[in-house]
């Protein structure tokens, strides 16, 4: 345990395992959530296996934009209930860009590999 090589493949394994987990902060931008999930390895799931035998993937996804404050701001409302349905529209484009923009990381780390 004591050799020099092997202690400097520990200390190498420890800093890609930072840099995983914690992304650089030049990386992230206001509104970014750092999201930890499983690799889409073209496996399919499989009943009863346990989530620690996939392999874990770190994305940044953005979830809070300049629009969507722009437009949490700037909503005039019309008539009654406008405000629940435009807040449902609001939530769907949410989700339909956080599900892109990792499926895009996670093609982009794909390729990377």
């Amino acid at each position: 345990m004591g050799s020099h090589r092997v202690l400097l493949m520990l200390s190498d394994d420890i800093e890609q395992l930072h840099q995983e987990y914690y992304p650089q902060q030049s990386r992230l931008h206001s509104g970014d959530v750092v999201w930890q999930t499983t690799k889409d390895d073209g496996q399919r799931p499989n009943y009863g296996k346990k989530t620690e035998s996939y392999r874990i993937q770190t994305v940044i996804l953005p979830l809070i934009r300049d629009e969507d404050v722009e437009r949490r701001i700037f909503f005039k409302k019309g008539d009654r209930n406008s405000n629940y349905r435009h807040r449902e529209v609001r939530d769907i484009e949410l989700m339909v860009r956080l599900l892109k923009s990792a499926k895009d990381k996670a093609d982009y780390s794909v390729e990377q590999s």
